[in-house]
């Protein structure tokens, strides 16, 4: 099954350039496939530009420097010509090889038929009070698993999906991923500082999958600059309740690793995370916690 991926990214800060940069020969081998990417900036446009020159066989690069996170990654998903389209955030880790690859794409796709992969948090979806729970028949009939366990994933429907927003790394079919960018690039344009996904203030929303409820926030981080308002957008009502008949798939290895959560796991000693998280909290409350001297933070995006 042929697939194209499709990145629209700044990068200045240079732990996260390092981790890209490292990534790329490996992304390149085990995907195999077109990458069209926008790099967003001048702030180090030429050392990503040289990078993914040496490392990546199948490259369109831009430069596009227009400050619309949506209309520009529009623009790059129009110019795909596969079937399937990869949005991949740049810092996530490859975390698989060739065959491992092949063995969920073919099963995802071939074997199931599936409309949308998810590339976030994959780990966290695959514990057990998602993989193994069982939902009930409100028509009186057999209860059921809410995701169904094949060789190398989990299958599950949208109106099952553990997770409320439609995330946007993910691999999905083409036209798909085009209708939801051209709806959202329209609404985007939109005042949205009163408007909410969600339902009314004050009114609770509530989603099976994550078995949580919600009231209704505004969405967060309305700026077109950036890709948060797309899944801000995509969520809530908006998001996997409204892509109830969405046949998903989220693989049951953790093919990818995200940047934050790589962080995390290189720190051994869970005292240490204990005290960093700590740390963290009395930065945001300006105060000095002299007892944390030589333990480095995690940088923040």
């Amino acid at each position: 099954m042929s697939l194209t991926v499709v990145q629209n990214f700044i990068c200045d800060d240079t732990n996260r350039l390092k981790i890209i940069i490292d990534n790329l020969s490996k992304l390149n081998e085990v995907l195999k496939c077109p990458f069209i990417v926008n790099f967003n900036d001048t702030e180090n446009l030429k050392v990503i530009y040289e990078a993914y020159k040496k490392h990546i066989s199948q490259l369109e690069f831009y430069n596009e420097l227009e400050k619309d996170w949506a209309s520009v990654t529009l623009a790059l998903v129009e110019q795909v010509k596969t079937p399937l389209v990869v949005y991949l955030c740049e810092d996530q880790q490859v975390n698989m090889n060739r065959e491992e690859w092949l063995n969920v794409i073919e099963e995802a796709f071939v074997k199931y038929s599936c409309d949308y992969f998810l590339l976030t948090k994959i780990g966290k979806y695959n514990n057990k009070k998602y993989t193994e729970r069982v939902l009930k028949n409100k028509d009186g009939g057999e209860d059921f698993p809410m995701m169904k366990k094949a060789e190398f994933g989990h299958l599950y429907w949208g109106k099952f999906a553990p997770h409320k927003r439609l995330s946007l790394d993910g691999i999905y079919k083409t036209e798909f991923f085009l209708e939801r960018l051209r709806e959202f690039v329209l609404e985007s344009k939109n005042d949205w500082s009163n408007k909410r996904i969600g339902g009314k203030p004050g009114v609770g929303y509530y989603h099976m999958g994550s078995r949580s409820t919600h009231h209704g926030p505004r969405i967060p981080f309305t700026d077109i600059k950036q890709p948060n308002f797309y899944e801000g957008y995509y969520d809530f009502e908006n998001g996997m309740d409204r892509f109830e008949d969405l046949k998903c798939y989220v693989p049951s290895k953790e093919i990818f690793i995200e940047y934050d959560d790589k962080l995390q796991k290189e720190v051994k000693n869970e005292n240490t995370m204990d005290k960093i998280m700590k740390a963290e909290e009395q930065i945001r409350i300006n105060k000095i916690m002299e007892s944390l001297e030589g333990i480095p933070l995690p940088k923040h995006k």
